[in-house]
Parts: structure tokens; C-alpha cells; sequence
């Protein structure tokens, strides 16, 4: 006999109303039943709550204390106004300084630091578990990031001192490239960076050094791109 999703709806009705759990409340739903586990861990789930317009905005915070490392999430949208601490991140990061944290695609990138260097771990909340992605070319630390146009940028705290100022992530083939070298002879470290026009990555420092990195299509019937420092100026 068929199992349906909710007893006395059509599995449609029932569906719908799934949809419309908020995201806290998924671990507990993989427990309900078979059926309620594998609807919730599939792609096709995820994707229908984004196409109605259902994902859900949250602000994630790391707290670092003494022997551990928390990262918190927060909906602002949510009843409740509280945090929810995520499952305990990959022990390379416990403790520590200087890695970045960075959203993409509804998963949560941890980029490098001091222990970590080239490390990448990514937290899928779909399936609310840690992994680990392909390694940056160079160890890093209190580099500037940003997530653009699918992909993820990183700039700066390379750790080997010289060369390779900045290099970009694609998550589809797991895969990092090098980017241009920077036209400062500084070292680019403790920065931060914004995205501008959506094709643009600003990268800060205190002293107030900025550098743009801007994307162009060099074929526009392909998915080549080139990606260029085409500024770099005192900002005061």
C-alpha cells in the first residue's frame, strides 16, 4: 500500500504545505518518515521553494571562543528572533583566525585561515551537513572574498608572501583558477571586499588602498570570461 505524505491530504496539498516549512525545521522532518527524508534532501525540493518564491534570507555570524568555534544563523524574518547554532564546523577552523566566510548557492564556504591555510569547507543547508571542497591554490589568511555571478572570488593573505594575489572558485566543476596579478607591490591582507554592479569585486584595506576586479566576456557566444584588475587607486 502506498505511503501518502500527510494522511488525509493528496500528496499535491501535501507537498505544498511541505514546501512551506521554514528551513530550522528540516532535521526534524527527515525523521518524520521515509518519504518526508528523501523529499527533503532532494534538489527538486529546494528548487520548488526558490521558483514560489519560499527561500528564506538568514545572517550567519562566527562566534570565536576559546576552544571552539560556533557559527550562528540568524532569520530576521522568523517568530521566534532567536539564533540557531549550525552543526559544529570541521576542526581545522576550532580556535582560530583568519578564515572567511562566504554564502553561496545556499551553502556556506569556510575559505583558509591560519590552521586551515588552503582548506575550503562548505556547508550544504539542504542536507545540513559539512564537506569538503577542492583546496585554494595557495594557503591563505584574512583575505577579502566575494561571491559573484555563481562563483567565489578570493583576494590577498596569501601566506607564501609573493605571487598569486587572487584566484576564483567554481562550484559546478570544484574546481580553482588563478586570477591576474595585483599591480600593487604590497602585500593585500586584512582587506574587505564588496561586489559592485554585480560584475565587480572592490577590495578595501584600513589604510584605505582599493583595487577593482572587473569581468568581461571575451567571447560572448561562450562561457569564457576574463577577469582583469583594471583599477587600483588610493580611495583615501
Amino acid at each position: 500500500m502506498a505511503t501518502t505524505l500527510i494522511p488525509g491530504l493528496d500528496d499535491d496539498a501535501a507537498y505544498q504545505c511541505l514546501l512551506r516549512v521554514t528551513l530550522p525545521s528540516h532535521g526534524q522532518m527527515r525523521q518524520v518518515s521515509r518519504a518526508w527524508r528523501n523529499l527533503v534532501s532532494s534538489a527538486k525540493f529546494y528548487d520548488d521553494r526558490s521558483a514560489q518564491g519560499l527561500d528564506e534570507e538568514w545572517l550567519v555570524a562566527t562566534v570565536m571562543l576559546r576552544q571552539e568555534t560556533l557559527i550562528m544563523a540568524f532569520n530576521p524574518n522568523s517568530a521566534k528572533k532567536a539564533w540557531m547554532i549550525l552543526p559544529p564546523p570541521p576542526q581545522h577552523i576550532h580556535g582560530i583566525a583568519g578564515f572567511e566566510c562566504k554564502a553561496l548557492g545556499g551553502k556556506l564556504y569556510l575559505l583558509g585561515g591560519w590552521r586551515g591555510k588552503k582548506l575550503v569547507s562548505v556547508f550544504d543547508s539542504h542536507t545540513n551537513r559539512w564537506s569538503a571542497a577542492a583546496p585554494m591554490l595557495c594557503p591563505r589568511a584574512h583575505c577579502a572574498s566575494a561571491a559573484m555571478e555563481g562563483r567565489l572570488y578570493v583576494v590577498g593573505g596569501n601566506l607564501m608572501g609573493k605571487g598569486l594575489d587572487a584566484e576564483v572558485y567554481d562550484p559546478v566543476e570544484d574546481r580553482w583558477e588563478p586570477l591576474p596579478q595585483s599591480p600593487s607591490p604590497e602585500t593585500i591582507a586584512f582587506h574587505i571586499a564588496i561586489v559592485v554592479d554585480r560584475t565587480k569585486m572592490a577590495v578595501f584595506s584600513r589604510g584605505g588602498v582599493g583595487a577593482t576586479l572587473n569581468l568581461r566576456r571575451r567571447h560572448p557566444s561562450s562561457l569564457m570570461y576574463m577577469y582583469q584588475l583594471l583599477l587600483y587607486k588610493d580611495v583615501g
